[in-house]
């Protein structure tokens, strides 16, 4: 359904673009523009909500320029509904809800709406949110949900449809990651279009300013208002929300290219000129994304349905699992769709504080996290079992002789440490699991806490896969070694394709920070 959205969306972008540029040719290579760009495709291979509100997006503006055209009421009537039915998928669409109301009351002058005109459009709106009813109705059976509470009052469906657990990481920033976002902006706008592309996008913002006006009100304060909600939305994929961005852009894009073919003269070396420059445009993509060492290509991928799943399997009894919503959804999926380890109780909260869950649920039943989390490493053992962290009042006890490493390395880290090599464990290949010995020593006594990070590289040096763990499973930081301690543990890694593949290890290590 991602990919079906997304091309709907190349669609009406494309739609637009005619009734912009007036030319089937750059319409189509404006699109591309989009349809190239890195985080497009890729949303559209995945499982998530943003292709069909970048669809819902495109169709909304399409429907606001053919209404201003026509001035049909019925158009009206649709973009009310379509305005209802898209906050059912994702609230962002409430942004531009202002931008709208200005392009609308610009052309109002030239259509004339009655008190039950008015009606009709509310009436249609409400229509579109008719969706949410599901809600409700599904707390009044036994059915369950993946992880959301069941809605008991009006109060608590308000907060649930309003997205109320997502406001903690609005407007929750020092003034160093505001201008972190903004540059993250910038620099994704400039490898999603790169090069060329960036240039005929200015130059079409330009181009609008001067001869579409109301249009150009329209795009550019859509442009502006998810520009200032994204840069003051502090979440990791954010980047997954430029979409409607990127969407006005590539109109600029057809702008900017039908500027420059209008003023290529006719002869015939010029056209040829203005054919190797879109030809540039386009090869640009796939060689910003080979220099930058993007990974656009699609693989065969079960990273998560496979660490879920052993992690859930490898938990004890009637255990708990604190973790992010994210993990939640999949050790859930698991427990309703496959029935699968259902004594185990999955536990979720949208502040993630969850030293308050150890201390509460400790001593009673045996705790896991999905994440190594320093507030609760400061006072217990974390522990990892098999990608996840089970929680001890006391770290395991260490072998004096732990034998010696398979492959031998030597690597000197900080003067102090030094990794001696490691021992391949054999796993069964369809379990695409890599797991590892590795042997650790203190020259001196470290003095500092440090993460160590392993890179597996193919044959062409590319790094295909990486983690960063803490030495000796976290629960017996560096700074605790003894000067000639020898130390062994187990590093469980996941491996996207097949072990018999030639593919080298290289091993970082950095003193830890606080942040």
């Amino acid at each position: 359904m991602s990919a079906f959205f997304g091309a709907l969306t190349c669609f009406f972008v494309f739609l637009i673009l005619i009734d912009s540029v007036k030319s089937l040719f750059i319409s189509l290579i404006s699109t591309f523009t989009l349809t190239l760009s890195f985080t497009f495709s890729f949303l559209s291979t995945i499982a998530e909500v943003y292709t069909l509100n970048s669809f819902f997006f495109a169709l909304l503006i399409y429907i606001l320029i053919q209404w201003k055209k026509k001035r049909d009421k019925k158009l009206l009537f649709l973009f009310s509904f379509l305005s209802g039915l898209s906050l059912t998928n994702h609230l962002t669409i409430l942004i531009f809800f202002p931008s709208f109301l200005i392009y609308f009351l610009l052309e109002k002058s030239r259509t004339s709406l009655k008190l039950l005109d008015l009606a009709k459009i509310i009436a249609f709106f409400t229509l579109g949110l008719l969706p949410y009813l599901y809600i409700p109705i599904l707390s009044l059976f036994p059915t369950e949900t993946i992880f959301w509470q069941k809605i008991k009052s009006l109060r608590e469906f308000f907060l649930f449809v309003s997205g109320s657990h997502f406001k903690i990481w609005i407007l929750n920033q020092s003034l160093s990651e505001l201008l972190e976002s903004i540059l993250k902006f910038i620099s994704f706008l400039l490898i999603d279009f790169p090069g060329l592309a960036t240039i005929f996008g200015v130059i079409g913002f330009l181009e609008f300013r001067r001869n579409k006006k109301e249009e150009f009100i329209l795009l550019s304060t859509m442009f502006l208002s998810l520009f200032s909600f994204v840069i003051n939305y502090r979440v990791e994929d954010i980047n997954h929300f430029y979409l409607p961005c990127y969407i006005i852009f590539s109109v600029w894009v057809g702008s900017g290219i039908i500027w420059l073919w209008k003023r290529t003269p006719e002869e015939k070396k010029f056209r040829n000129l203005f054919t190797f420059t879109i030809l540039l445009l386009l090869i640009s993509y796939p060689l910003t994304y080979e220099i930058l060492d993007i990974p656009v290509r699609l693989q065969k991928s079960f990273y998560f349905s496979d660490t879920s799943r052993m992690g859930l399997i490898s938990t004890e009894k009637n255990s708990v699992i604190i973790c992010d919503w994210s993990y939640a959804t999949l050790f859930r999926y698991w427990q309703m769709i496959y029935k699968i380890r259902r004594d185990v109780i999955v536990v979720f909260d949208y502040d993630e504080n969850w030293i308050k869950y150890v201390d509460k649920i400790y001593g009673k039943r045996k705790v896991y996290l999905s994440r190594f989390e320093k507030g609760v490493g400061s006072k217990y053992y974390l522990i990892p079992e098999s990608f996840l962290y089970k929680i001890e009042k006391s770290p395991p006890e260490f072998k004096e002789n732990i034998g010696k490493p398979e492959f031998l390395m030597n690597q000197v880290f900080f003067d102090s440490i030094v990794l001696i090599g490691y021992d391949i464990i054999k796993e069964p290949e369809e379990r695409e699991i890599f797991s590892i010995d590795l042997y650790w020593k203190a020259l001196k006594k470290p003095g500092e806490s440090f993460v160590a990070e392993i890179e597996m590289l193919d044959s062409r040096s590319k790094t295909f896969y990486s983690k960063k763990f803490r030495p000796v499973y976290g629960f017996y930081s560096t700074e605790k070694w003894k000067e000639g301690e020898i130390l062994k543990e187990r590093l469980n890694l996941y491996f996207p394709f097949k072990k018999s593949s030639p593919f080298r290890m290289k091993f970082k290590l950095s003193i830890e920070t606080t942040k």
